[in-house]
């Protein structure tokens, strides 16, 4: 036997005999199907009843004025303070440009 078949002989020997870590059965998680029935109900009725749908139109105490469109330029978090920021993405209850993606 030459010292290279003695060497493969010898990493195969410790390699099969060292198993590695068991093979742990896994189980796949699957959540329950979740219960969407009342979805719209709620947005719709009792208190909100004067809501209409989810859209920013439907939101009965937002007026439209008040989404303001965004113009594109991009805001660096770094030229603000939190709360200059805060007010410039999310001016009162509305995010800027969200109004657009409903049109």
């Amino acid at each position: 036997m030459t010292k290279t078949m003695k060497s493969c002989v010898l990493v195969l020997f410790f390699v099969s005999s060292c198993g590695g870590t068991p093979e742990v059965p896994r189980e796949q998680y699957t959540p329950d199907k979740s219960d969407w029935s009342t979805f719209y109900d709620k947005a719709v009725s009792g208190e909100d009843a004067k809501n209409t749908d989810h859209s920013p139109d439907g939101v009965h105490w937002i007026d439209r004025n008040e989404w303001l469109p965004w113009d594109g330029n991009v805001i660096s978090p770094l030229d603000y303070s939190k709360s200059e920021l805060k007010n410039m993405i999310c001016p009162g209850s509305t995010v800027r440009g969200l109004y657009e993606l409903f049109d």
